[in-house]
């Protein structure tokens, strides 16, 4: 008895549910508190760790679970999956969780995109039309993390109280912003900036080296949340918490805010996942 039950904590781990409405083939992500799920939300639904698929139908004609039910959650197996509306399911498609409106259903991933947990893979050809359909699956959860480095460097002074941009090594910082990268795939998330400089800044001086974001093909640019301030007499700063979540078309480019007169030689790396 005692190996049976093992086995079927395997396919099926039971959880309660912390928000309610999760729809049968849904993906559950981790809730609040132990033992309990969640249907995913936020920009990046694709990187959340999940609890598994929810096999849980709920009331019947009724929108999903109700709030503090406990339902089962499927972490390896073949299964049921909620595809959202106007998607193509392929043989041996993967997996991953969607977002926006149809936070919760699955997609079909692009290989060679971008990061994601994949949690399975398509056994059905299938297209949806207008309305999320089930779709046969496996479920099989792997962590599939893509990294490209994009870098952006100065070899001589920056300037003080000045703003510049960063072009690619060898390339000497403009007035004007210079684009290091264009997003090719919705779901790609920036990361993991680090900066750093050949001769430091005095004192209490800075170097702010930021992510800026065009999302109409360099017309206009903005700043994203990911930046990092080096203060003198440190010589290197780093931002390993903030990301954002791409568009395809996006650009992106490397702004520099320096109130230091010596600091120069400033190197900055970041990250698109």
């Amino acid at each position: 008895m005692g190996l049976a039950r093992a086995i079927a904590k395997l396919f099926n781990l039971p959880f309660f549910d912390a928000t309610g409405g999760l729809q049968e083939g849904q993906v559950a992500v981790f809730g609040p508190a132990a033992f309990q799920a969640a249907k995913p939300s936020g920009p990046a639904p694709h990187l959340l760790p999940v609890a598994g698929i929810n096999r849980t139908a709920g009331e019947m004609g009724g929108s999903g679970t109700q709030r503090g039910e406990e339902i089962s959650c499927q972490r390896l197996g073949y299964a049921k999956l909620l595809v959202s509306p106007n998607i193509t399911t392929t043989l041996g498609g993967q997996v991953i969780a969607d977002g926006g409106a149809n936070a919760g259903n699955v997609r079909q991933r692009v290989p060679y995109s971008s990061s994601a947990l994949i949690l399975g893979q398509f056994e059905e050809e299938h297209s949806t039309g207008s309305m999320a359909a089930l779709v046969e699956g496996e479920v099989r959860p792997t962590w599939l993390e893509i990294v490209r480095q994009v870098t952006g460097s100065q070899a001589g002074a920056i300037g003080n109280n000045v703003t510049r941009w960063l072009g690619a090594p060898g390339v000497a910082v403009s007035q004007t912003a210079i684009p290091l990268y264009r997003s090719r795939f919705g779901g790609e998330t920036i990361r993991n900036l680090g900066s750093s400089v050949a001769v430091k800044p005095s004192g209490g001086e800075t170097v702010q080296v930021t992510i800026a974001r065009s999302v109409d093909g360099g017309a206009t640019w903005g700043d994203t949340p990911v930046t990092c301030t080096i203060t003198g007499p440190d010589g290197s700063a780093a931002d390993l918490a903030r990301m954002l979540t791409l568009n395809a078309g996006d650009l992106l480019a490397l702004k520099v805010v320096s109130f230091s007169t010596p600091a120069a030689g400033l190197t900055a790396t970041f990250d698109v996942t």
